[in-house]
């Protein structure tokens, strides 16, 4: 299962419930091959699920990232209401030929918390 978690964050997003502020996550994403490509993000909800009430925010839609090299992308998780949220990361490559690095696709996850 492939799940990345922000754990109990405070509602409003205004930090994690450990003062650590890390209400953020930085994915790095490679491009292993010798030719430059460009990857396309996108955040959507589980089955049955709607893009408007998602609390997960992309810091960019898409990146062009050199041969063998990285690029970072942020996923900001700003929970507004106390209950726990999923959703599903995808990173495409559009003209990717090779389907073991074409797409990445895992599971987002976090929760709703009040200050303690």
């Amino acid at each position: 299962e492939r799940v990345f978690s922000f754990g109990p964050v405070i509602v409003g997003g205004q930090g994690s419930v450990d003062g650590s502020g890390l209400d953020a996550a930085k994915f790095r994403i490679s491009n292993p091959k010798a030719i430059p490509c460009d990857v396309k993000f996108d955040i959507k909800p589980r089955a049955g699920g709607s893009k408007d009430s998602l609390p997960f925010d992309l810091s960019t839609n898409g990146l062009s990232i050199p041969p063998h090299e990285y690029r970072y992308v942020k996923v900001r998780f700003k929970p507004p209401g106390l209950q726990t949220y999923n959703a599903v990361f995808e990173a495409i490559v559009p003209d990717g030929k090779d389907s073991k690095t074409n797409l990445l696709r895992f599971e987002l996850k976090g929760d709703g918390t009040v200050p303690t």
